[in-house]
């Protein structure tokens, strides 16, 4: 009923309503995604230590630019830092059907360590480490963007130019 089924009764339907409103109910995730197939939850993982990913300004912004693209969405965002002791774990999470797609964010551009991931529905960001400033949160938002439409059967572009600003450093 609460799926709007075309078989219950006009009067069956106004009481379940009003019971819904009476009692604040809230549709269990867990249960809607075991009849859907569809958990609605996206993962970022950060092939990086806590270390680095908490010191380094690039997965913050790139962070927020994937929060604010899915704040727009009905996707919710699980982040994982990836196990260091256990690459077994994440893949195991990420296989397991807890998400419906995954975005993998490295600084490395040979980091290979999620591969498998393509079996997921994923886009990788891998930026060079050089004196190109990047715009990391436009660059989480295309990221999140082009993952909610791949995941919703549409197509994407395998290539997204995004622009840069060269960043002239003083000798130390």
């Amino acid at each position: 009923m609460v799926n709007g089924s075309p078989r219950v009764t006009s009067g069956a339907a106004e009481a379940v309503n009003r019971a819904i409103v009476e009692l604040n109910y809230v549709p269990n995730r867990a249960a809607r995604a075991l009849a859907s197939r569809k958990t609605q939850a996206i993962a970022l993982v950060i092939p990086a230590n806590t270390t680095r990913f908490f010191a380094d300004p690039f997965f913050a912004s790139v962070s927020q630019g994937i929060a604010m693209h899915l704040a727009t969405t009905d996707y919710t965002l699980s982040m994982l830092i990836a196990s260091e002791t256990d690459s077994g774990k994440t893949r195991r999470y990420l296989q397991g059907g807890n998400v419906d797609g995954a975005l993998i964010l490295s600084h490395h551009r040979d980091d290979r360590s999620y591969t498998h991931a393509r079996n997921l529905h994923s886009t990788t960001s891998t930026p060079p480490l050089t004196t190109m400033a990047q715009p990391s949160v436009a660059l989480g938002s295309r990221m999140a963007e082009i993952l909610v439409r791949l995941i919703t059967g549409g197509t994407a572009e395998r290539l997204t130019i995004m622009p840069t600003v060269l960043v002239e450093r003083e000798s130390v």
